[in-house]
């Protein structure tokens, strides 16, 4: 769902900063690795998952604002909706 709004057609043609990659990635592969992880280790992967998308979402929030955005508002959108569908599943 991440990639397919980041390759989306609101945001396909755009830039996104490698801070906000990597938040992305280290989000869905530590949402993946909970899914095979014992319930303790489990719990502490999603809630820093979760962590990781909010910020993912702040960073995509910031990257659409100011003088010259780097992001359109439309990829914004998409991809902040894409990072709250993320967080509803982990929970």
């Amino acid at each position: 769902m991440i990639s397919a709004a980041i390759q989306g057609a609101n945001c396909g043609d755009e830039h996104l900063s490698k801070a906000l990659t990597k938040k992305l990635d280290g989000a869905i592969a530590k949402s993946e690795a909970a899914a095979n992880a014992p319930a303790k280790k489990a719990r502490r992967m999603s809630k820093a998952a979760k962590a990781l998308f909010r910020r993912a979402g702040q960073l995509a929030k910031r990257a659409g604002r100011g003088r010259k955005p780097e992001l359109s508002a439309e990829c914004v959108t998409d991809l902040r909706s894409a990072v709250t569908t993320a967080i509803g599943l982990l929970t």
